[in-house]
């Protein structure tokens, strides 16, 4: 049976990228059956140069949308030509130039594995092909994205690898079927986790999902599909808010039934909290993002409601079967370190000092102390402790006596805590002899 391939490529700016894009879908040694090209949202001049490249066509879109809502009308205008579990949609945008043997490669992974319905590319920097910037996805214990060998330096020390949780949107190829089958992207991701939540549901309908290392393709992530990724802080911090709503979103819709409602009952004291974790890190700039992606996620209960349908009604293996192919939480750390690590190096700065609010100390102290408090509630009540070895202490004048020196011996110098305790308690004395 052959196989065809039908490539979507979703463009919105125009320019150079595009250029460079449509001269590497043309220079592909297995070139695509058809190319459908996507003007989502641009120009008329973005529409002239989606015309002049040869694309067999081209959808218009008069306002933006989410890249996956383009990518559905581009495959609903691609035409069918045989049995759909022998068509493949290669999945592009304009910011992202496969190498002239991507799609070779990546097609000869998925038609060695016929169980393979998803495949995704090596992604690395526009600029620096020699940087990785993604190689598959998956989930940490807690259920946040994590992408896999970001900014390594290519040495193809990760071409063996074939499993995978999950891939991005961008080079992604999917079996037509498969597709239609789960409905495509979700609607209510519309910038992070949407091919990771495709995967995922592709996963739980019992099939397999895998990286082609092999397959390279630029990526500028100027925000076309998946986020935009860039330096200035307000672009970082709509990039929080976003993936803090995905976040939320799907581990509420992954969650057991029971699980999930009280989740999100939850979410607005679980706001609150994010809050005040944000202030003892010393991110303000993350406040706005967590009170709005919590909001935003309780205000729409139907989004929930009806990704949670979609992945019941394809789900054949359950969660277990995706367990192993999650992040185990060490490689995370590890990970996270040598990120941190490698930022600090490429700017010229040195590892900060420890600070005691940054590193957790006061969250720490605060938790001590409401587990003190929650310990040793029953002695409040009492003004003074008793027994065989224990004298109640009286006025603040004697405390102070017990301090002074005698005979050339000092006093104990727990006798100075005793008198400074009773001093700061000074109406009763009494009430600091429990310490």
């Amino acid at each position: 049976m052959r196989t065809r391939v039908t490539a979507i490529l979703v463009a919105n700016r125009g320019g150079e990228w595009l250029d460079q894009t449509i001269a590497g879908i043309a220079s592909q040694t297995r070139a695509p059956a058809a190319v459908i090209a996507v003007n989502n949202g641009g120009s008329d001049k973005v529409a002239e140069q989606l015309r002049s490249s040869g694309a067999d066509g081209v959808v218009g879109i008069s306002s933006r949308v989410s890249f996956g809502q383009a990518v559905r009308q581009g495959v609903q205008t691609s035409v069918v030509t045989g049995d759909l579990s022998s068509e493949w949609i290669w999945l592009l945008t304009e910011d992202s130039c496969p190498e002239p043997e991507a799609l070779e490669h990546i097609l000869n992974r998925v038609q060695r594995a016929p169980s393979v319905v998803v495949a995704g590319p090596k992604l690395v920097d526009w600029d620096r092909p020699d940087r990785i910037i993604e190689l598959g996805q998956s989930l940490t214990r807690y259920g946040a994205r994590w992408t896999q060998r970001r900014q390594e330096l290519d040495q193809q020390q990760y071409d063996h690898m074939q499993d995978v949780l999950g891939v991005g949107p961008v080079g992604m190829l999917v079996r037509r079927d498969i597709w239609e089958q789960l409905g495509g992207f979700d609607p209510a991701l519309t910038v992070y986790d949407d091919g990771l939540d495709f995967c995922v549901r592709a996963r739980l309908a019992g099939h397999r999902v895998e990286v082609a290392p092999d397959s390279r393709v630029r990526f500028a992530q100027s925000g076309v599909g998946g986020p935009r990724i860039d330096r200035k802080r307000s672009v970082m911090r709509q990039a929080h808010r976003q993936a803090r709503t995905a976040h939320l979103h799907r581990r509420i819709a992954y969650a057991p039934a029971a699980v999930a409602f009280f989740e999100w009952l939850g979410l607005p004291l679980f706001a609150l909290f994010r809050v005040f974790w944000a202030l003892i890190r010393e991110q303000p700039g993350h406040i706005l993002g967590e009170v709005a992606s919590a909001f935003a996620v309780f205000f729409r209960p139907q989004a929930i409601l009806a990704s949670r349908r979609r992945i019941k009604q394809q789900s054949t293996v359950g969660w277990p079967a995706i367990r192993q192919l999650r992040v185990d939480p060490k490689s995370v750390r590890t990970a996270r370190m040598i990120d941190r690590e490698a930022i600090l190096a490429s700017a010229g700065r040195q590892r900060r000092e420890l600070h005691f609010i940054s590193t957790g100390g006061l969250a720490v102290l605060t938790a001590a102390a409401v587990l003190a408090v929650a310990l040793t509630w029953w002695s409040f009540a009492y003004s003074s402790l008793a027994g065989g070895e224990l004298a109640p202490l009286s006025s603040i004048g004697e405390l102070w006596n017990n301090t002074r020196v005698i005979d050339g011996v000092p006093a104990d110098p727990f006798t100075w805590v005793l008198a400074l305790l009773g001093s700061l308690t000074f109406w009763n004395p009494r009430s600091s002899s429990w310490c």
